[in-house]
């Protein structure tokens, strides 16, 4: 799919009840770690620049993002961190950005609105999506310094007043997160609560920022290998998963990278110190920080553990239903009940795999329209039939038979649909045939 606004991704993300991963890079392989763990794992991902990275990368950093990002096989946001001013969100946009934060929740709430909604203004006009931030998290990350007497807690009221002033598309919101790896004296407590109570009056996705779990087997190996450092802890796992069933839809990371960088490189060098090649230092670091992409991934999406290929997911919603989610690059379609019926019939052939081979129910079917998530119908609940399902299977398992039957001519490369009815060429594929057609 490639690269999309910020909100092409967290509108479908705050309906699904899921969390989407916003991990902070600052080279090629932070990079290449970030985007390759979410395409093994078949999730949308947003990558993230601060103004420090741009500072440390410049503009060839952010070509090598887009470059990375376009080419990327699901969904990619680019996504500036913590803009402070609208120069800086400007800036951004100029370099190519699908999605920028302006962070002026250190002012007082009238500069706050004014300044957000001047880069909500100019950013809408270019496609490109907003996030702002009322409340304030404490800790230390970039140019962003709070310390715990100045941090304050989002107020349900306050959100709902600032996002109708703004028009931002997604809220970060002070819930008991800090940024850094000190985030407290055992676990930090996060105020499920309030994330309740902002997600029933703001209906856009919410933030959750300064989200790094800091695992302690990672701080460990990092002391062992001679690093220094007090009082880790980070933001426990299950206290995503619950945020991200009451309207958390991002979940940004950044302390957890710098950690399992850092750890990796000196591991190398404290077991090779003869080692000189900047390769063999920096591939084991990548492939450290694609490992811990793919457990935050895990634990933010909260799926079933079997992920379909093409463009569909299967979920597990907050209430424990399995959810195939379809996501719809093109418009809606008007007066269509032909297409949708298409559609339907297509999922009703995965979700008839998923029943019959792999045992796995599937309780509702899904179809978003990623190019107008600021619609209240962008996504579509279809009705569930058992019947539609048995008739997609038994179309599909004869569709099977022809092509081990070799009644189908190979083509190359193997990639046109043999039946458009039910997107055989992907399920082929995810049943390990050749794809053959007429």
């Amino acid at each position: 799919m490639g690269l999309v606004s910020g909100l092409e991704i967290l509108a479908a993300a705050r309906a699904g009840k899921y969390g989407v991963g916003a991990f902070n890079t600052n080279d090629l392989e932070i990079t290449q770690a970030i985007i390759e763990a979410a395409e093994e794992t078949r999730s949308p991902v947003i990558v993230a620049l601060s103004e420090g990275g741009l500072k440390y990368g410049g503009d060839a950093l952010v070509a090598l993002v887009r470059y990375l990002a376009e080419r990327a096989s699901v969904p990619v946001a680019i996504h500036l961190d913590h803009g402070s001013s609208f120069a800086s969100c400007m800036r951004a946009i100029r370099l190519g950005f699908t999605s920028v934060m302006i962070d002026m929740s250190h002012e007082d709430e009238e500069t706050n609105i004014a300044e957000t909604r001047r880069v909500v203004e100019a950013a809408h006009a270019v496609g490109v999506t907003v996030e702002a931030e009322i409340g304030r998290l404490g800790g230390i990350e970039e140019h962003v310094v709070v310390s715990a007497e100045e941090a304050t807690l989002t107020k349900p009221d306050e959100a709902l007043r600032f996002m109708q002033a703004t028009g931002a598309d997604y809220l970060a919101v002070a819930i008991g997160t800090s940024h850094g790896p000190n985030k407290g004296k055992g676990r930090p407590y996060i105020d499920h609560d309030r994330i309740r109570e902002i997600a029933a009056l703001v209906p856009a996705p919410l933030v959750m920022h300064g989200a790094s779990g800091v695992p302690s087997a990672l701080v460990e190996r990092f002391r062992t290998a001679g690093g220094e450092i007090k009082d880790a802890s980070g933001i426990h796992e299950d206290d995503v998963r619950q945020a991200v069933t009451q309207g958390i839809a991002k979940i940004n990371t950044d302390t957890d990278l710098r950690l399992a960088f850092t750890t990796a490189v000196r591991e190398v060098l404290r077991d090779t110190p003869k080692e000189f090649d900047p390769r063999k230092l920096l591939g084991p670091a990548r492939d450290e920080m694609r490992r811990v992409v793919q457990t935050e991934v895990d634990v933010s999406l909260e799926k079933d553990g079997y992920i379909l290929v093409g463009k569909v997911d299967l979920l597990l919603g907050g209430d424990g239903k399995l959810e195939l989610l379809d996501f719809k690059t093109s418009p809606r379609p008007k007066d269509s009940p032909e297409l949708i019926a298409a559609y339907e019939r297509q999922l009703c052939t995965y979700a008839h795999i998923l029943e019959q081979r792999h045992g796995k129910r599937v309780d509702r079917l899904l179809l978003y329209w990623t190019s107008e998530p600021r619609k209240a119908d962008a996504l579509m609940v279809l009705p569930y039939d058992l019947a539609r399902v048995e008739e997609a299977g038994r179309h599909f398992d004869d569709a099977v038979r022809r092509i081990q039957a070799r009644e189908f001519a190979v083509t190359t490369p193997p990639e046109p649909a043999i039946c458009k009815e039910c997107d055989l060429r992907m399920l082929c594929r995810s049943e390990g045939i050749i794809t053959m057609t007429d």
